[in-house]
């Protein structure tokens, strides 16, 4: 047998029973919202009960009334899955659909600032329902009966999504959004943090199942808590023996033994959703996008979080990624892994926002890390394809003060974008910065899937020209306006690659960890600072290549970089400054003299570039 121990924490075995644990938010109620609470659940179960047949009404009143019916879990729901495999419900499900809704009024979650989405929420929650197995409509029916009747409706719902991963991945998503209205974003966070649907004794009995010769071999010792639980895996501490006889620390990343039983059924499910937004999405005021295929673009990247062998190999290809930043650590992957289980590196640091939180002096300095780590050193890349992390929420960062390093975990959800891709997104950001609008409509154009047709071109050529009139004058990169573009082409109905919404996605994600870890952090003059120091830095190198090639991480020819420094220029000119005072401005006082050289010795030979 597997043994355990804990050096990690003096948290108890018993804190993490599922079965032993009151679902309870620290929010208490007061006794006029319990007693409404009790009432509402009173009148839902008395419409399950007409679904039963007579002989057992007084087994379910019995039940319902015994004060000791949530302290004898085990019994409690041995006696009601009795009572409820007696009820048919196949021919019942609608009826036992609308008890569940009404026991979870989900619109009531949602804040009278989306009170236009109401309707479209309340729908999603009856196809979810309904979609379920008859086992799992049943499973679901007997955890309410088992809530007490005065339980809130964020219990109910936390009880209702436990084991429905898909479900908590996209309340997950959705929760990021730091544009929210901050009451909901609060809300979905609390689901977030309160995951709680597995067991320690499940996960260690995986483990002994997986790596029966292992554990020996290793002399493994697993510590009696869950140091994590995400919706898909849960994450648990353990030592291990080292061939050289050193005894080191590790974690195991295990994927919760119901998964695989429930995640095609929930694919369908959402893809059923998203096929209904479609077609009823003018009676919803939805915007003209076929969710649909959106779904069907990012579905096949999101089924490979349950794979744990790709996350593997994905840790080796970050770890070579980031093998030239000595202030990233990529977990190292552990012998002991399986299918179903990653063996990795323990390492140490804390939640970037915590880490934030304890160190207020540091937060500029790990926001720097966050977005250069994540996003800046995947765009300038020099190699042909970029690997990116597209969960990097900030339960997946973590910081150690002590040696300044940014720990990056969870690979199972990461993408490659190729350096064509990557080309034009630079392109992209440039011409915002430069407020050239020829520049952004091509590059944009070129990022889309397919060939765009006149329509399509004037809808692309509009909104750049309406976000570049928007821009104030002053140069700076602007990450709004890059995200703005492509979010309302895509409400457009304009189609981009899988890879590039997924970039999408991790940058949108990256924001709201950046603005969770310091408010006041300057995105766009830092990206400003960071693209600058990037393709005058290259300067010199371009002495060693001819005028139009693009060998430089930065993909801009020697041709282009001319265009853009006379335009900077220009554009400074407006607002009152020289080249030199804003490069000063920016910290990059080092670069003045480089750009004049390079202006004074290329002005001559370049005063036309050639044609793309």
């Amino acid at each position: 047998m597997i043994s355990t121990h804990d050096q990690f924490s003096p948290h108890t075995v018993e804190e993490t029973q599922m079965s032993k644990r009151s679902l309870k938010f620290n929010k208490k109620l007061d006794p006029v919202q319990e007693a409404a609470n009790a009432e509402r659940a009173y009148n839902a179960f008395m419409k399950l009960l007409a679904l039963a047949p007579d002989e057992l009404h007084g087994e379910f009143f019995d039940l319902l009334g015994d004060e000791d019916r949530l302290t004898n879990l085990d019994q409690t729901r041995e006696r009601l899955n009795g009572l409820i495999s007696q009820l048919d419900l196949e021919s019942n499900r609608k009826e036992i659909v609308d008890v569940l809704l009404e026991l979870i009024p989900v619109e009531e979650l949602v804040p009278e600032v989306y009170q236009k989405y109401k309707p479209m929420v309340v729908d999603a929650g009856n196809i979810i329902l309904s979609r379920l197995s008859r086992e799992r409509l049943q499973t679901k029916l007997v955890e309410q009966l088992m809530t007490p009747l005065e339980a809130s409706v964020q219990e109910r719902l936390l009880t209702l999504i436990a084991r429905m991963p898909t479900l908590q991945k996209l309340g997950q998503i959705i929760a990021r959004n730091h544009n929210l209205d901050p009451e909901f974003r609060h809300r979905l966070q609390e689901l977030e943090n309160s995951i709680r649907d597995v067991t320690h004794e499940s996960i260690v009995q995986r483990v002994q199942e997986e790596l029966k010769s292992q554990i020996e071999s290793y002399k493994i010792k697993v510590s009696p808590r869950i140091l994590a639980e995400a919706s898909v895996c849960a994450v648990v501490p353990f030592t291990w023996k080292a061939p050289g006889g050193e005894r080191k620390r590790g974690v195991f990343k295990v994927l919760k033994p119901f998964i695989m039983k429930y995640w095609e059924e929930e694919l369908k499910t959402l893809e059923a959703l998203a096929i209904h937004f479609d077609h009823n999405r003018a009676s919803y005021g939805l915007p003209t996008v076929g969710f649909k295929e959106l779904l069907r673009e990012v579905r096949d990247l999101l089924k490979r979080e349950v794979k744990l062998h790709f996350e593997q190999e994905r840790l080796r290809d970050a770890t070579r990624f980031y093998s030239d930043h000595a202030d990233v650590r990529v977990p190292e992957l552990l012998p002991m892994r399986t299918k179903a289980i990653t063996g990795m590196e323990f390492l140490s640091g804390m939640k970037v926002t915590i880490a934030a939180k304890k160190n207020p002096h540091l937060r500029d300095r790990i926001a720097q890390l966050v977005i250069d780590k994540l996003i800046l050193s995947v765009i300038f890349y020099p190699q042909e394809e970029a690997l990116f992390h597209a969960d990097p929420h900030a339960g997946n960062l973590f910081y150690e003060p002590e040696t300044d390093e940014l720990a990056l975990f969870d690979w199972g959800l990461s993408c490659l974008i190729d350096r064509e891709t990557r080309r034009f997104i630079v392109q992209l950001i440039l011409g915002f910065f430069l407020r050239d609008a020829k520049r952004v409509f091509k590059s944009t154009c070129k990022l889309t899937t397919g060939k765009q047709g006149p329509e399509q071109q004037e809808i692309i050529r509009r909104k750049v020209q309406e976000i570049i009139d928007e821009l104030p004058l002053f140069p700076l990169v602007r990450i709004d306006a890059l995200t703005r573009l492509l979010d309302e082409l895509i409400l457009e109905g304009i189609r981009f690659p899988a890879a590039l919404l997924m970039f999408r996605k991790s940058l949108f994600t990256i924001i709201g960890v950046i603005h969770d870890v310091d408010s006041t952090f300057h995105l766009d003059w830092h990206v400003t600072r960071y693209l600058l120091g990037q393709i005058i830095g290259e300067i010199p190198e371009r002495l060693r290549h001819m005028p139009w090639s693009r060998e430089y991480p930065s993909q801009i020819s020697t041709w282009e970089l001319q265009q853009i420094l006379f335009g900077l220029s220009r554009n400074l000119a407006r607002v009152g400054l020289v080249t030199t005072q804003f490069l000063a401005e920016l910290g990059l006082d080092w670069a003045g003299d480089v750009v004049s050289r390079f202006l004074g010795g290329t002005s001559e030979t370049m005063a036309e570039a050639p044609a793309e």
